[in-house]
């Protein structure tokens, strides 16, 4: 008899062991739910993401906004897996890298050796920032350029394995204002170098069947017509933030 009651005390404490751990599981399946559950769009990308109110201009969405100031495309991809496992987002736009096209290691000597020369000789000058200019280029061209593309393949590769589901939209990099980009950084990053990375960023998108969005000939124009898009050369004022804003919203509504 006491052998009896002992096994049911057992079979009892082992069921109630059971259900303890079945709802823990239930429990911690609806938690891990509820944090990978929306939002509707998430944007992510460098500071000219960071620095749009994306929930303002989209109200009706879930918006999350994972632009970060200075990111490149090589620091970005090792936000993708810690982005994976906290959002699933319907629909993402994704735009990088003008950042890769900073930092080229003689890129600031014209501007030095206009202060030095303060005017003067400026035929010297001007041969100088030929060349210079020349090997600022074909550094862009032959080393940021094609590491950047390879970047881009990992990210966008990464992207597709993390969110299968999800719409992706890749934006094209944005021209700069070339005169006061110069005037507050010493060198100028030219247009055929942005183009550059565009056009592998596009044959990337495609390849991979995502939906590839040509940011780039909205922001064209005269010296004074981009001066009034950008505040510094490379950051979005309210008027090239609105542009921007119009571009991701019209794509955005049309899948």
């Amino acid at each position: 008899m006491v052998v009896f009651h002992s096994i049911c005390g057992a079979g009892r404490g082992l069921l109630a062991l059971t259900a303890l751990v079945f709802c823990s599981l239930i429990s911690g399946h609806a938690q891990a739910q509820n944090q990978t559950t929306g939002p509707d769009i998430l944007f992510f990308g460098d500071s000219l993401t960071a620095q749009v109110d994306w929930q303002q201009s989209f109200p009706n969405d879930a918006v999350t906004n994972q632009g970060k100031p200075g990111d490149n495309t090589q620091k970005a991809i090792a936000r993708i897996e810690l982005l994976r496992e906290q959002y699933r987002p319907k629909k993402i736009f994704f735009m990088l890298g003008i950042n890769d096209l900073y930092g080229a290691p003689i890129a600031r000597i014209p501007h030095k050796i206009d202060r030095l020369l303060q005017g003067r000789l400026s035929l010297l000058r001007r041969l100088a920032e030929r060349i210079i200019d020349w090997a600022n280029e074909s550094y862009w061209r032959f080393i940021r350029i094609p590491a950047a593309g390879r970047n881009y393949e990992t990210l966008l590769g990464s992207m597709r394995k993390a969110w299968p589901d999800s719409d992706i939209f890749v934006q094209s990099v944005l021209p700069t204002d070339q005169r006061t980009f110069y005037d507050n950084n010493g060198f100028t990053i030219p247009d055929q170098s942005v183009c550059r990375l565009n056009a592998i960023l596009q044959k990337i998108s495609v390849d991979r069947g995502f939906y590839y969005v040509d940011l780039y000939p909205n922001f064209l124009g005269s010296d004074e017509t981009r001066s009034e898009l950008f505040s510094d050369g490379v950051h979005l004022t309210e008027k090239g933030k609105q542009l921007l804003i119009a571009a991701v919203f019209q794509r955005a509504r049309i899948k």
